[in-house]
């Protein structure tokens, strides 16, 4: 199956990265869970529904969005025909659903 990134899952991942190389100043580990974000999100190809329904968590919430948890960050995704979409990175510390409220 297929692997998308949504442009803003690609900004995600980005920001991510930018945020603990240069603000925290640790490359090394900008690297690492920059790696394991892709690395996790690899195994979608063969497994789609290895993450949790993002309406599983949340009573009346109807959504096809998944989601998989990667160290501290949630990979929002949803399943196509022929694709998986990643359409988020978000950080779970944070208030993610109002980041995704736009997008269900």
């Amino acid at each position: 199956m297929k692997l998308t990134y949504r442009p803003l899952a690609i900004a995600d991942l980005r920001h991510i990265y930018d945020y603990i190389a240069s603000y925290l100043g640790n490359v090394a580990a900008a690297d690492r869970i920059q790696r394991n974000i892709l690395k996790k999100a690899e195994l979608l190809r063969e497994n789609p529904e290895m993450g949790r329904l993002l309406s599983s968590k949340f009573d009346g919430l109807e959504s096809n969005i998944r989601y998989m948890v990667v160290v501290n960050y949630l990979v929002f995704y949803s399943i196509g025909e022929k694709e998986i979409i990643v359409t988020r990175i978000l950080d779970g510390r944070t208030d993610y659903l109002t980041e995704l409220a736009r997008y269900l």
